[in-house]
């Protein structure tokens, strides 16, 4: 992920702030304006328990349920799941596809997550699991809350939709704590509320992906709203020819965008 880094400079008056590992990567909530450290419990609490209900990958989940399940029958999943799925739905339907949230078969068999040397997979198992790829085989009811892939071998992946239905639900949160200016960094999703204490901007800082570390695309500066950004440099494979593979992969192609 292509990480945004908060520049808030110096900054006048009360500030409490939390850090943690979690969703897979840096998490931290800044408040301005506060001296109450207790304000950040539920926040964390709320990433925890979505931590938990809407990975791929936690064996008795709500995904690996209803993968599990794929083909065979619908699954009754948590509100949260639900609704987020539902949204991913929408999005996979205005997009015509392009985002398809049953990518889950291609993610899986992909396998991209740290800097390693290995192979690409083989085309027929390429084309095999994009055979499974298709958001129009999800069947949603609201009367029981299911949720029902309509082939066996199909799995939904939240990997490029959570992080910023996390974030919206954390903000969420602080508003009812009465928390008036605060930033959520959660790992290349960064949303900001209410500038800072002082009425000055938030500034987001672009890393630059060909120079990591060490330079900025820019810097945005605004009082409320999200910043995401997703980058091929930390999550990617290269094979024995030098040719990497990153983790943003075209659900067309069946294989890393090339863009």
């Amino acid at each position: 992920l292509l990480l945004l880094v908060i520049l808030s400079g110096c900054e006048q008056g009360k500030t409490v702030s939390r850090s943690d590992f979690l969703l897979d990567t840096f998490v931290s909530i800044t408040l301005y304006g506060e001296s109450d450290e207790s304000l950040l419990d539920k926040p964390f609490e709320r990433i925890a328990v979505l931590n938990s209900s809407l990975t791929a990958f936690e064996a008795g989940s709500d995904l690996g349920l209803i993968k599990e399940n794929a083909g065979i029958k619908p699954v009754a999943v948590s509100e949260d799941t639900y609704k987020i799925i539902e949204k991913s739905l929408a999005y996979s339907q205005n997009s015509g596809g392009y985002f398809d949230v049953t990518i889950g078969p291609l993610v899986d068999l992909w396998g991209i997550h740290s800097p390693e040397t290995k192979e690409a997979p083989a085309l027929e198992a390429i084309n095999a699991a994009k055979i499974k790829t298709d958001y129009t085989k999800i069947v949603l009811n609201p009367t029981d809350q299911s949720v029902y892939l309509t082939e066996a071998g199909m799995a939904v992946n939240l990997g490029a939709i959570a992080k910023g239905y996390i974030a919206d639900e954390v903000m969420a949160v602080l508003k009812e704590e009465g928390v008036e200016h605060a930033i959520v960094n959660l790992g290349g999703n960064v949303l900001v509320m209410g500038g800072k204490a002082d009425n000055g901007d938030f500034g987001v800082g672009v890393e630059d992906p060909r120079n990591p570390g060490n330079g900025y695309l820019g810097v945005l500066s605004l009082k409320d709203g999200s910043v995401v950004t997703s980058g091929d440099y930390q999550r990617y494979f290269t094979d024995s020819a030098g040719k990497r593979y990153h983790h943003i992969l075209n659900s067309f192609s069946r294989y890393p965008a090339d863009s």
